[in-house]
């Protein structure tokens, strides 16, 4: 891990006069004034998900890959996940419903704890109140010291070597800028949890906006360019890692890594259809960005179409002609836009190439001395 000089509070959380770990603060012989700078900051929010989350830490903390910070955004759970968090990884278990009985939450409402496991530093933000996954994962990344961002969710597991895989690609290809592993469930794993691997390829623009296979939890990104696409957005309870992924994949390509594995376990999901209200929100957004060039709109108001045309049959099946009549009339409205766009497509087509011959006679032809 790199030093560099900066206020020892902001590492980990402020507990004012109590610090509830003073033999844990300092293992790795941190001189006042200086904190560790890891390479990655692993973030991870969750929301009542005690039992999985202990199961996914185990997986981070066991990586290969080890120059790495933890950090748990909980956004405003219920359970005892912060009293599991200190008895399965503090370093005074027995402490541990007292330490988190007794916190001091700040104006803000914000609380947590910070220690080092063995090897790694892990941090726990509790935010209250609830704000959403996409407010905890802003949270997370705003709180992080590393140079790479890799997001994590209770239910998720990493293959061992999943970090080292991501980050021996990334520190070789500095011209890339964010890479996806490989999920699979954990029926599919097979033996030993390995399938045949393929090389590293780009996942296109049109397979982002087609969801395809894509998890925050495979992602490893470089942080600061998290930062200039503005993070997760907040108005979105769901689907907004869809959402960010649309925003950089119409810059620049995600790089698939098929070797690098993350195995989806303990997740429970919503029907498919109902998450589709959330991306027709990203979708439109998207087209309206003035971001996108004319292919990029076309794929997105045709994935448009598809994710209202699933929302008008999901509305109707539940007797929700309100709902339903919503998403045809926007359905309707796409289908405008994707014939707008395939008459200006057909009209570039058929307009003739200009050759540099024939602007230069045309710009004689305009010319003073040419003229009679």
């Amino acid at each position: 891990m790199r030093w560099a000089s900066a206020s020892r509070a902001g590492y980990g959380l402020d507990w004012g006069d109590r610090d509830p770990f003073p033999s844990a603060v300092d293992p790795k012989g941190l001189r006042e004034g200086e904190i560790l700078m890891p390479q990655v900051s692993v973030i991870i929010p969750t929301y009542n998900r005690c039992g999985s989350l202990i199961q996914t830490l185990r997986s981070a903390l066991n990586q290969t890959y080890q120059d790495i910070e933890i950090i748990v955004i909980d956004d405003g759970s219920g359970d005892d996940s912060a009293v599991e968090v200190l008895r399965e990884f503090g370093p005074d278990p027995e402490r541990a419903e007292s330490i988190w009985r007794h916190r001091t939450p700040s104006k803000s409402g914000t609380c947590g704890f910070g220690f080092w496991t063995p090897r790694i530093p892990l941090q726990y933000i509790y935010l209250n109140p609830s704000r959403g996954i996409g407010a905890a994962r802003n949270k997370g990344v705003a709180a992080s010291q590393g140079e790479h961002i890799a997001f994590l969710e209770p239910g998720f597991i990493w293959n061992s070597t999943y970090l080292e895989r991501q980050m021996e690609f990334l520190e070789s290809h500095p011209a890339v800028w964010i890479a996806h592993g490989r999920i699979c469930s954990a029926r599919a794993t097979g033996k030993n949890g390995k399938k045949r691997c393929r090389v590293p390829a780009p996942i296109q623009f049109e397979d982002v906006v087609g969801g395809t296979d894509l998890h925050a939890s495979a992602v490893v990104a470089r942080k600061g360019f998290i930062e200039i696409h503005g993070g997760f957005d907040e108005n979105l309870p769901s689907c907004e890692d869809y959402d960010l992924w649309i925003r950089i994949a119409s810059h620049v390509p995600i790089m698939l890594i098929p070797d690098a594995l993350t195995v989806a376990g303990d997740v429970t999901a919503p029907p498919a259809w109902t998450l589709d209200r959330y991306r027709v929100y990203a979708l439109e957004k998207a087209f309206q960005s003035g971001h996108l060039n004319a292919d990029q709109r076309h794929r997105v108001a045709e994935e448009m179409i598809r994710r209202c045309d699933s929302l008008v049959t999901g509305y109707r099946q539940k007797n929700n002609t309100e709902r339903a009549n919503f998403y045809e009339r926007k359905r309707k409205k796409f289908e405008i836009e994707v014939s707008k766009l395939d008459l200006s497509s057909a009209a570039a087509r058929c307009r003739p190439q200009r050759t540099g011959q024939s602007i230069r006679d045309e710009e004689e032809s305009l010319s003073p001395s040419a003229r009679p």
